[in-house]
């Protein structure tokens, strides 16, 4: 793999001024503090400063020292640096490609990708890489680029690795080797090529069909799949997702705004709750999959048959009764949904400095139960 063709060849820069933005800080608030007689103030602001750099000099030691230790065992393939999407996780433990132990809530997300033509491996770890997950290109239905959020920030490109045509991994390529930091579009279209590539060999090997062409309009290192953007089924499940759409749209007239959106590719629905204590709700429905909306940015993806369109009724149907207990901590949003038959489903949403503290870190959630739709606030509150 060439520096023109990897993934985690973002160029290095150098500016001063995140350094005198940083000293400038952490001066004035030492000053202000020691005039005012908090002394103690200064030594925690340094302290937390010092926590950080040596967190940041772990990680990044860490993802180095594993590349070099990928790079030695598999010196014919290729190995490129990626951040995980929050529900990376909670995808593969539903595809069931999640290896016992492989990724537990608390890890961080920054993961070395082993690509070969005949699958794609991810590791954690640092000299002695550990195993997240085996992924068979043969259990992989299609590979492009799509968008997916890391942090609350939102959405921003990552290669997209379809699976069984019902789960999608989300991979953002780091900017660069030891960075905590994902790359942009570019990174993630050579990512998105280097996975194909191996993909297409190995399809190619079994005798399957190899089709793919260079988006129209873009440049050399662009890439995008002939069906890369499939349109959206007019079958059972978008009808009766719309029927259920119509549905809400009636009952819920005076108490939720509901905002749909639609084009060949998508419908989504999103309700936002007149009572500030309920949670927003709504779905995504595409040719891939249907993806849950419970919070703040906490999803949860079913498969895409008439089974995921009752689980996202009743998953909808509970967020709207307040069948939701909410835990709250600085960066972590977690959502435990009880079902009609008892069983209860939890999802999480981490801002990025979440995710890489969490390893380190285990706050304490503060519970409540979310409010149902059009509950006064008193009774909210009781």
């Amino acid at each position: 793999m060439g520096p023109d063709a990897d993934p985690n060849g973002t160029p290095a820069t150098f500016s001063w001024r995140p350094i005198l933005l940083t000293f400038g800080v952490v001066a004035a608030v030492t000053m202000r503090s020691l005039a005012g007689g908090w002394s103690d103030l200064g030594w925690i602001v340094g302290a937390t400063l010092a926590l950080m750099a040596v967190l940041w000099w772990w990680i990044r030691a860490h993802s180095l020292a594993r590349h070099r230790a990928l790079r030695e065992q598999h010196p014919n393939d290729d190995v490129a640096e990626v951040v995980g999407a929050g529900d990376l996780r909670a995808t593969l433990a539903a595809s069931d490609l999640l290896e016992p132990g492989g990724l537990r809530w608390w890890h961080n997300v920054t993961l070395s990708a082993v690509v070969t033509d005949e699958g794609l491996t991810l590791w954690r770890g640092g000299r002695r890489p550990l195993l997240v997950a085996d992924v068979p290109w043969a259990r992989v239905t299609e590979v492009g680029v799509d968008s997916a959020s890391l942090s609350s920030a939102g959405p921003r490109p990552v290669a997209g690795v379809m699976v069984r045509a019902q789960w999608v991994l989300h991979l953002a390529p780091q900017r660069r080797r030891g960075s905590l930091l994902a790359g942009g579009q570019r990174a993630t279209e050579l990512l998105v090529l280097l996975l194909r590539m191996h993909l297409d060999a190995a399809r190619a090997a079994s005798g399957d069909a190899v089709t793919w062409t260079r988006a129209p309009g873009t440049g050399a290192e662009s890439l995008a799949l002939q069906d890369g953007e499939r349109p959206l089924p007019h079958d059972a499940v978008t009808e009766g997702l719309r029927a259920f759409a119509a549905e809400l749209h009636d009952e819920l007239a005076d108490m939720a705004e509901v905002e749909a959106d639609d084009d060949e590719d998508l419908e989504a629905v999103v309700l936002h709750p007149q009572q500030p204590l309920a949670l927003a709700t709504g779905w995504i429905n595409d040719a891939e999959g249907l993806t849950v909306l419970a919070g703040d940015g906490a999803f949860l993806t079913v498969p895409r048959d008439l089974g995921g369109l009752q689980t996202v009724r009743t998953l909808v149907r509970a967020v709207l009764d307040g069948q939701v207990d909410v835990g709250r901590a600085p960066g972590i949003s977690r959502y435990r949904i009880h079902l009609p038959d008892g069983s209860v489903l939890e999802t999480t949403a981490r801002t990025t400095a979440a995710a890489l503290l969490a390893w380190i870190w285990r706050p304490r959630l503060q519970w409540a139960p979310a409010a149902r739709y059009g509950a006064t606030e008193d009774a909210s509150r009781g």
